[in-house]
Parts: C-alpha cells; sequence; structure tokens
C-alpha cells in the first residue's frame, strides 16, 4: 500500500506534506478485522430504510423494504451494474451490455438517457444536474450535461471501474489498470492516491476524511485514512462489487450471492440473497 499526494488539496482534512505519509503493506496486516477508528460513528439501531439491489445475471433492480418484501422492480435492463434514486424519485441506471445510461421514472419509462459510451460501470446524478459516468472501456470518466453535451473528461491512462464526486469537489477513482485509487481535481491534477488496491470496484470518500475501498479479488473491504493507512476492514467475502457506510456506522456491501449489512465489528447483521448483487444503496427512511 502506498499513498502519494500533492502539494494540497482542497478539504483540509488533507492538508498533509508527502513526507507526512508512510507506505505501509497492506497485506502485512491481520486480513480479519481491525478495530474501527474512534472517529467513527457507533451502528446505531438499525431503523433500516429500502434497499435498492442492482442484479447483473437477473438484469434487474429490485427495491427492497427492511423486511426483505420486494416493493418495486424493473427487468430487461442489459447488464445491469449500477442503479441510483434520485431524489425526484426516478432511477439513473447503468446498463454494461448495451454502453447505456439512462434515467427512468417510477414505471420505467426512460426520460433521458446517454449512449456515446464503451461498457460503462458506473453513473451518478450531480447537484448541478450533470450526469458523472465511469466510462469504463473508453478508459475515462465523463461528466454529461441533460443536452448530452461532455462538459468535463478525464483520461489519462486508468481503467476506472468507478467514479465518485467528493464534498471537496474533486474526483475518485478506481483505477484498476494500476491497482490504485486516485483522486482528481477540476484541472485534471492527482492530488491524492493510494496505491496496492488490486481490483478495486469502488471508493467511497466518507464525512470523516477516510476512504472506504471494495477489493473484488480479495474478497475483503477497506477502510483507509488520508496517509493511506488502513483503519477498519471486513474479509472472507464473496467477491464483493460496492460498499456503502450506511446510517447508525453499519457498511452495507453488495457480494456475489447476495447484500449482506456488516457492523463496525464485522459481523453480518442484515442478508438479502440475490443471483449475483453488483450494487446496493440504502434509500432514506419513510
Amino acid at each position: 500500500l502506498e499513498v502519494l499526494r500533492g502539494s494540497c488539496v482542497a478539504a483540509a482534512a488533507f492538508l498533509l506534506p508527502l513526507a507526512a505519509c508512510s507506505t505501509p503493506e497492506l497485506d502485512e496486516q491481520p486480513m480479519w478485522l481491525t478495530p474501527m477508528s474512534a472517529s467513527q460513528p457507533a451502528a446505531g439501531p438499525l431503523g433500516r430504510g429500502n434497499t435498492l439491489i442492482t442484479d447483473y445475471s437477473e438484469n434487474c433492480v429490485r427495491e427492497l423494504d427492511a423486511d426483505g418484501r420486494e416493493v418495486w422492480r424493473l427487468d430487461e435492463i442489459f447488464g445491469a451494474w449500477d442503479a441510483e434514486r434520485l431524489p425526484n424519485g426516478n432511477t439513473l441506471l447503468v446498463e454494461f451490455s448495451v454502453s447505456r445510461v439512462r434515467e427512468v421514472d417510477p414505471r420505467g419509462a426512460t426520460v433521458w438517457s446517454f449512449e456515446d459510451l464503451k461498457n460503462p460501470y458506473t453513473a451518478s446524478r450531480l447537484p448541478d444536474g450533470g450526469t458523472l459516468i465511469a466510462n469504463t472501456f473508453a478508459g475515462e470518466v465523463c461528466v454529461v450535461d441533460r443536452q448530452g453535451a461532455v462538459t468535463w473528461r478525464y483520461g489519462e491512462d486508468i481503467r476506472p471501474f468507478d467514479v465518485e464526486r467528493t464534498a471537496a469537489g474533486t474526483y475518485l477513482i478506481c483505477d484498476v489498470m494500476h491497482d490504485r485509487v486516485i483522486e482528481v481535481n477540476e484541472a485534471k491534477e492527482i492530488v491524492w492516491q493510494v496505491q496496492g488496491m488490486p481490483n478495486a470496484h469502488d471508493a467511497d470518500r466518507l464525512p470523516d476524511g477516510n476512504t472506504l475501498i471494495t477489493l473484488r479479488n480479495k474478497g475483503q473491504v477497506v477502510e483507509v485514512d488520508p496517509r493511506g493507512m488502513r483503519v477498519w476492514s471486513v474479509d472472507g467475502l464473496d467477491s464483493p462489487s460496492d460498499a456503502d457506510r450506511v446510517a447508525g456506522g453499519n457498511t452495507l456491501i453488495a457480494e456475489h450471492k447476495g447484500v449482506g449489512e456488516y457492523d463496525p465489528r464485522g459481523e453480518r447483521v442484515w442478508t438479502q440473497p440475490a443471483t449475483w448483487a453488483v450494487e446496493a444503496n440504502r434509500l432514506p427512511a419513510r
């Protein structure tokens, strides 16, 4: 595990000189569970909202309530790889097999789509209405406006399996070509990166500045601090593709045969079966 930094980063939590960063080897640390950092919230009452599950094998997206009852489902999503429920109640879908990102209303009718892509993996709607896409097999991430114009693009020798916009306005990218997670600013400069992350499928910047990373081939989800030091992990997972820190401090993980919710001790406290879950999102409680 190696961490590299630019001279400064927008978020105050990242204002560390390169010399302050150590380079531990991830494999030298115990691989089952390390304690959650003191800054992490303790697990609170479950009080789960619904869960949106993307199933690649079934070509569908399902919404389940806390008891596992299916309350919404959309089929015939060709190569379903990502789904995000939008504030307006619509759902943003990524169809890997047909190289398309589209927004559908609750009835499944398409209200927006973008197809000038090459097998994308993830997409998210930005606050300004643009759509951020990991255009995976084109080797780039891009932002597309409502009219379908590309307004920002980064494609400097990467194979992006995931991208997210951070609160600081930077872009966090899982680059499987170089086994790393990088953070890029609007000027397309790498301002932070952590290496030694093979087959990273997902990376989320947490509110405290740490980063949650899903390592599919290792069957592992790890949390690293701004120096790249691991502060929490759960091992022994079944080919995970996605992980989110949810309300109460638990972690929701999409694995091969289902979706599991893990408490800060790494114990599974909730699960739902799936044929091949590649994405899971916890929706706000109603």
